[in-house]
């Protein structure tokens, strides 16, 4: 029976852990927005080839000459050199690599401390994995702080390594601090998990009494090495290309990227719309009642370290990983504790079959989920899928379009196309703003990002624009609706990923005569007037039909023109062609096309009620909120 119970929890543990690795690799995997990760490999690329380290700007003419701190000039190297080793593909491939990576190191961690192998105490350490790489999955995507994940899970476990077998691996901690410092400015947090590590340790130390005993934690003879040690690790911080400046660029950043979303807080974030959030929420939940529970038996660096991350990603999303990564370890050993209070009450080892199957479903359904129909993201309506790519937003065609047309004087460009742009046109093309927004400055930033379009003409002034490239999505409706209603700026390119505009000057006269669209706004046409959309007048219905079939002509593999010729004859009640153009979008890019509420009523109206239904619900899924497919589907 021993020997069958045995064979029965390894099988357990093995089917959890594939489900786990799967999971992983899936969420390693999805391609996700990153607009960042271009001047990342531009930057990378002048390094290594151009032998240039910049110390201010070059990139855009806005900023130039301010001051730019390079804090992750190592990551940039890597990132580039593992980009011309093997293009998108093997960089992609990093996202699943250090995910794996972080795992194993989160492993070793928590088996400092075992001497054996424990049946439910490794369940439980897999169920905190899984929280934390479904709380942290937004944020696996290819930029210096996936390498900084790293580093931080790495640094704790030699801290935790120390604490618990007293060995040589806290001389391991300055090699790493220089080693990290050189990859990602959240380095400083090492000088911060050092401090607050070893104050904790004191504490334990000094409150020492009755039942309160931590083992093996550093006495007082341990003084001299561990001031070494910190003293060490503040001096390694300095062995980075920008020295000191490294400490200004984080209250600078503290300061500037207010208005990015990372930097926001998680309470202005709902569960709803970002479903990693529920796990974030849900494991310092955990956190408290296994702290609470085990109280009287835990570290004060445990609850140190543990606090001052809870607080800080309660600051930030960008801190959420730091906080759940750091402290898997210490949640680990207070529910550990607990577990071990539970065996000496029980010793129905089903209650332990049927929570390890019960998890191993879990994971399963999960990593299944994730595989076959990647993750939904409602707050932006899209569906993210696995692909070896670091990246959407890449405005290949409007580069083109510049540089190949000569386009004159300088570009105002959307945010987050401005990367891309010093990726594919720097040195010929310099951008109005990116993502470096520590660069810009706050005064700036806010003066391009919410500029007022009724302002726009005196920054076109400022600045002597001369054309704009714009992405191609909602958001930007303000923008080209004052440029389309004021004729003074002529749309002359648009697919997929951006739209370009010309000045309405002799310079531009033939241009503008033989590729300008007139009646047809990817951006604006499907918009109702009433929230700054184009006005459809039935009497243009030519002039919108001509155009829609110019935009396939030149970009045939594009959805921008077969889902404006689809809008156009659902407008005008020709549905057999609305469903015709609407169908071979959606063929062309299924994972990106989003009108399926127009198809579903174009379907309806041909008397095909289960195709009607089809795409209502697809509707729905996509946009919870439409009361027109709803309306309709509750119709049919």
């Amino acid at each position: 029976m021993t020997q069958r119970a045995d064979v029965l929890k390894k099988a357990l543990l093995l089917l959890n852990l594939l489900f786990l690795f799967i999971l992983m690799i899936s969420l390693g995997l999805i391609q996700k927005d990153n607009n960042d990760i271009w001047w990342h490999l531009k930057t990378g690329q002048l390094l290594l080839e151009n032998h240039v380290f910049p110390r201010t700007d070059i990139y855009s003419y806005t900023a130039a000459g301010r001051p730019w701190v390079l804090h992750e000039w190592l990551s940039q190297v890597i990132f580039y050199k593992a980009y011309a080793l093997g293009g998108e593909s093997l960089l992609a491939l990093l996202r699943p690599i250090c995910l794996i990576l972080v795992f194993f190191i989160l492993m070793a961690n928590i088996f400092l401390d075992e001497k054996g192998f424990a049946f439910p105490e490794f369940l439980l350490f897999i169920f905190l994995t899984y929280i934390g790489v479904m709380a942290i999955w937004p944020r696996i995507i290819v930029r210096p702080h996936l390498l900084s994940m790293v580093m931080m899970v790495l640094f704790f476990y030699c801290l935790t390594r120390y604490r618990l077998r007293r060995d040589r691996s806290l001389y391991y901690l300055p090699p790493l601090q220089v080693l990290w410092v050189n990859l990602h400015s959240a380095a400083i947090l090492g000088i911060i998990l050092v401090i607050m590590f070893f104050a904790g340790c004191w504490l334990d130390v000094v409150t020492v009494s009755g039942k309160k005993v931590v083992r093996q934690e550093p006495t007082k003879n341990d003084s001299g090495r561990i001031f070494l040690i910190v003293v060490l690790v503040i001096l390694a911080t300095f062995a980075n290309p920008s020295t000191y400046h490294i400490f200004g660029e984080l209250e600078t950043m503290k300061k500037e990227y207010l208005g990015i979303k990372e930097w926001q807080s998680p309470f202005s974030v709902s569960p709803y719309m970002v479903p990693n959030m529920f796990f974030y929420w849900f494991y310092p939940v955990l956190a408290i009642i296994f702290a609470t529970m085990s109280f009287r038996k835990i570290s004060w660096s445990d609850i140190i370290i543990c606090v001052f991350l809870a607080i800080i990603s309660l600051k930030s999303l960008r801190n959420i990983e730091i906080f759940v990564l750091v402290t898997i370890p210490i949640v680990y050993r207070w529910g550990r504790q607990i577990l071990q209070n539970l065996e000496r009450r029980t010793s129905h080892m089903m209650v332990y079959y049927l929570t390890g199957g019960g998890l191993a479903v879990i994971v399963c359904l999960t990593s299944i989920k994730v595989t076959t129909q990647g993750m939904h993201i409602v707050r932006s309506g899209r569906n993210l899928r696995m692909h070896l790519g670091v990246g959407y937003n890449k405005p290949d065609g409007a580069i083109d379009y510049v540089l190949k047309n000569h386009l004159r004087g300088n570009m105002y460009n959307s945010y987050d196309i401005g990367g891309y742009i010093i990726w594919r046109g720097y040195p010929d093309l310099k951008v109005m703003m990116d993502g470096r927004v520590v660069v810009y400055g706050k005064e700036l930033l806010w003066k391009i990002m919410y500029l007022d379009p009724e302002k726009l003409e005196s920054l076109v002034r400022e600045y002597s624009i001369g054309y704009f490239i714009l992405k191609n999505s909602a958001g930007e409706e303000d923008l080209n609706d004052y440029l389309h209603l004021t004729k003074r700026w002529a749309l002359v390119y648009f697919d997929d990923e951006a739209l370009v505009y010309v000045k309405r000057d002799a310079a531009y006269e033939n241009l503008i005569r033989h590729d300008e669209f007139k009646y047809l706004n990817p951006v604006l046409f499907e918009v109702p007037k009433s929230s700054g959309g184009m006005k459809s007048i039935p009497e243009l219905l030519p002039e919108y039909v001509r155009e829609a079939k110019q935009a396939i002509s030149l970009h045939p593999q594009d959805l921008a023109g077969y889902v404006l010729a689809g809008y156009i004859y659902f407008r005008t009640g020709q549905f057999e062609k609305s469903v015709t153009y609407y169908e071979k979008a959606m063929k062309i890019k299924p994972d990106l096309f989003v009108d399926y509420t127009p198809l579903g009523y174009s379907y309806m109206m041909l008397g095909e009620k289960k195709k009607a239904g089809k795409f209502f619900k697809m509707a729905l899924r996509h946009n919870p909120s439409d009361a027109f497919a709803r309306r309709c589907l509750n119709g049919l």
